[in-house]
């Protein structure tokens, strides 16, 4: 018995502190705005002093439920499953084989870390949500868990020998660091962000007008006080919009900096392993399987720095991302999700330049209504709504133009850039579905749209060749039905 198992196989609770966040989970469940009415209903009461007497007497009726809530949950590891015993008034018992958890992700926020304490999820792809959670246990629980899971899904994936013993596990190869970010990278990240996206945090200050015209010497209002002065107005607006932009980048930022310091995503026997966090610590682990496509995002901002932001869906909860990765580090986690160290394919097709013209047509049966009604309200003005096909047929034609796809004997990519560069690449194998969808505009012209579903997500061309289309979703299919290796 390895010690992980000898850990886990004796019935243990959680942490005595786990009361707190259970009695916390148990204001969640009631609701604030119940706990508001609740208040209001106190402080109106015709009983004096109700609010001093009902106050610990729900205290103590909160910390009672959460102590019996604490005694009653226990977690055992018995012949490879979790057993969980939990509940109040009624008892429900949970049995999960170790070889069906598909991740267990540790979280320690800025609550738990004084204490020395996180929280385990785990996740069985049954939902998008963990199946349950763990408020309060040592880090050497969690982590036994995450690893003693890794271990018996590893040894249920491995294939019986024709005698029928199963191959013993391979050697344990030490973890392997595929990115780490430093703190520079991480304010360079944050600078790369879009600074118009925080501009929202200048709203507050426009309820301190006169202050901030103080402050600033903006002199906003004439001498009685109820006049605007039009050139101090455009002043005001545009160091609104200086002061703001400069904030909103500081707040970017430092949020970059405080949510993925020390980001690291680690190669390990049994997947990835994604961790990050100053305050919050948080550790996520996924299997390569359970990963169902590659998506890469480049912001012009971020073609500078050389940098790109990766997302890897998974099936369930614990989806894996990167903030930013460089080409050699796509490349490597490439490798490992699908299965490739190139691309996965060379992304030499287009889709049709109807797509321009279908762009533009949307667009004008949507803005013509709107324009007419303009037109009988503001006069021939309203027509100026209608420089902005111009501008559709600009940003469609770009996209025509730079929109490329392929195929591979190992998968499906698809890129796109008008400003920023996105892709997305799929494994064949995983493939769920697989539709040829058309249309009465691409019907009438031999075209056709491929959609690939994966357990999360897939990718869509659309107009493309109706048999091209066709023979593409044979060949996902044939893939599919013959790749005897496990998709998640």
């Amino acid at each position: 018995m390895n010690p992980d198992q000898a850990l886990l196989s004796q019935p243990q609770r959680q942490s005595p502190l786990a009361m707190l966040f259970l009695a916390l989970r148990i204001l969640r469940g009631v609701g604030l705005v119940n706990i508001g009415i609740a208040v209001v209903f106190l402080f109106n009461a015709p009983i004096p002093g109700g609010v001093i007497v009902l106050v610990p007497v729900v205290g103590a009726v909160l910390f009672g439920l959460a102590a019996l809530a604490w005694w009653r949950y226990t977690f055992v590891v018995v012949d490879d499953e979790l057993r969980v015993t939990k509940g109040v008034l009624s008892e429900d018992r949970l049995t999960i084989p170790l070889d069906r958890v598909q991740s267990v992700s540790i979280d320690q926020d800025f609550i738990r870390r004084p204490i020395g304490l996180v929280r385990a999820s785990l996740d069985t792809a049954g939902t998008d949500q963990a199946e349950f959670t763990i408020d309060a246990v040592d880090r050497s629980v969690a982590e036994a868990l995450q690893r003693l899971s890794a271990e018996r899904r590893m040894t249920a994936v491995r294939e019986p020998a024709p005698d029928g013993s199963v191959s013993p596990p391979p050697p344990v190869a030490p973890d392997v660091p595929i990115v780490r970010r430093t703190p520079f990278e991480l304010v360079k990240l944050g600078l790369a962000q879009s600074p118009w996206a925080g501009l929202a945090v200048i709203a507050p200050f426009l309820a301190f007008a006169d202050e901030f015209g103080d402050v600033f010497e903006l002199g906003l209002t004439s001498v009685s006080g109820t006049e605007w002065d039009a050139s101090r107005l455009v002043y005001a607006l545009l160091t609104l919009l200086v002061v703001g932009t400069i904030l909103s980048m500081v707040l970017q930022v430092g949020r970059e900096v405080v949510t993925n310091w020390n980001l690291t995503l680690t190669q390990t026997p049994s997947g990835l392993r994604r961790t990050s966090g100053l305050f919050s610590r948080v550790s996520r682990a996924a299997s390569t399987a359970r990963v169902q496509r590659l998506s890469t995002h480049q912001s012009p901002l971020r073609r500078l720095i050389g940098f790109r932001r990766v997302s890897l869906p998974t099936i369930g909860a614990g989806d894996l991302s990167m903030s930013g990765c460089t080409d050699d580090e796509v490349a490597r986690i490439r490798e490992l999700v699908l299965d490739t160290d190139e691309r996965v394919t060379q992304l030499d097709r287009r889709i049709s330049p109807l797509a321009v013209f279908l762009e533009v047509r949307n667009t004008t049966l949507v803005l013509a209504p709107v324009v007419a009604i303009l037109v009988v309200l503001f006069g021939w003005w309203g027509t100026a709504l209608l420089v902005l096909l111009p501008i559709v047929w600009l940003v469609a034609r770009r996209y025509n133009r730079n929109f490329r796809w392929g195929v591979s004997a190992r998968g499906l990519a698809r890129t796109s850039h008008v400003l920023s560069v996105a892709t997305t690449e799929v494994a064949m194998r995983k493939a769920q579905t697989v539709i040829v969808r058309q249309s009465f505009f691409e019907r009438r012209r031999g075209l056709a749209t491929l959609e690939v579903a994966t357990a999360r997500g897939g990718l869509t061309i659309p107009l493309i060749d109706q048999d091209e289309a066709r023979a593409v979703r044979d060949v996902v299919v044939h893939a599919a039905e013959t790749d005897t290796r496990a998709w998640m």
